[in-house]
């Protein structure tokens, strides 16, 4: 049973209600989250932007995470939905999301997809043991990876590394010699490079190493959407212009260790050190998507049971279908060179 399927939250008007499950589970009402975290209710979490928590079961694990947005004017709660539906159609494993509120907050649950004999090593934790294992006393392979061996912290390592080539360099000296090296590579590439077009096809601007992992020597699901398509800021007042150069506090998932700032940008230099099967794939992908587009809020409706604001059904499917638009055109021009 996966842990979706655990938990028992009643749908109050399109939200899981967490008041009324904490409320059963305790057997009273509850005070605060203070209240829920003294009786072994939940776990606070305390990376990233938001405020969110874990809901435990009764052996203490985690099963679901809530999520608030920090800005309870955006629209952010819909993102990672929309982000699950977008990973659904290109066929690319993602963690389930759904709509949830706890206090009169609206936010936004995730299901764990980690089970008591799975286990998980994030991106950042890959590359961050690589650099104190490899690199931290060596300053000429320091060097040669683009790290200031003098001047940059652990966060900044991860930053430079975190992008396909440089990944890929870690994989295969971290699994040297192992017996299923080109199985656990090739998974964890091939799970990467989904990302890099997931990412720059929902234009998702919160790449960093701990958005990504490897679960059981393969690539894990991907999760926290939250910030694609500028949804985490109200789309009334800044609508996003995917051809715009991104914010310098903002991050891209690229494929080498270069100052990217447009997610375009990111695909063309994919495109041009890829193989013609590359472009094959990401134009099938963007195809497929566009005859889905319309169907993404129908499916968010149908299994919230809650309509999706029109403003911003409106607004996703004009911002995608311009930006899958841009995507194509990058991909025939490419082709239209070559021949």
């Amino acid at each position: 049973m996966d842990n979706y399927n655990k938990l028992e939250i009643d749908r109050i008007d399109g939200w899981l209600d967490l008041d009324s499950y904490f409320i059963k589970r305790l057997g009273r009402p509850f005070r605060d989250e203070e209240d829920l975290f003294a009786n072994g209710l939940i776990d606070v979490e305390n990376a990233g932007r938001s405020d969110k928590f874990w809901v435990l079961d009764e052996e203490g694990n985690r099963i679901a995470l809530f999520k608030e947005p920090i800005n309870r004017d955006s629209d952010e709660v819909y993102a990672e939905l929309i982000q699950e539906e977008i990973c659904n159609i290109l066929d690319i494993s993602t963690a389930h999301y759904d709509l949830a509120k706890f206090k009169g907050a609206k936010g936004v649950i995730s299901y764990s997809f980690l089970t008591d004999y799975d286990t998980y090593y994030s991106g950042f934790d890959l590359i961050a043991n690589f650099y104190e294992s490899r690199l931290e006393h060596d300053p000429e392979l320091c060097e040669l990876y683009g790290i200031d061996y003098e001047s940059d912290t652990i966060d900044d390592v991860t930053r430079k590394l975190n992008n396909l080539e440089d990944i890929w360099c870690i994989l295969e000296e971290v699994y040297k010699g192992h017996p299923n090296k080109q199985e656990i590579v090739s998974s964890v590439m091939d799970g990467l490079i989904g990302k890099l077009i997931k990412d720059v096809v929902a234009v998702d601007i919160d790449g960093h190493a701990d958005n990504w992992g490897m679960m059981n020597a393969g690539f894990a699901p991907l999760f926290d959407g939250s910030r694609i398509l500028n949804l985490h800021k109200n789309v009334l007042i800044e609508p996003f212009i995917t051809t715009e150069t991104i914010e310098d506090k903002e991050l891209l998932f690229t494929v080498d260790n270069s100052d990217v700032k447009k997610p375009l940008e990111v695909l063309e230099r994919f495109l041009n050190i890829s193989s013609s099967e590359y472009r094959d794939l990401v134009r099938e992908k963007v195809d497929t998507l566009k005859a889905h587009l319309e169907d993404i809020s129908v499916s968010i409706e149908i299994r919230t049971e809650h309509q999706m604001p029109d403003y911003l059904k409106r607004y996703f499917v004009t911002t995608m279908s311009e930006h899958l638009d841009n995507i194509s055109a990058i991909v025939d021009g490419k082709n239209k060179k070559n021949k």
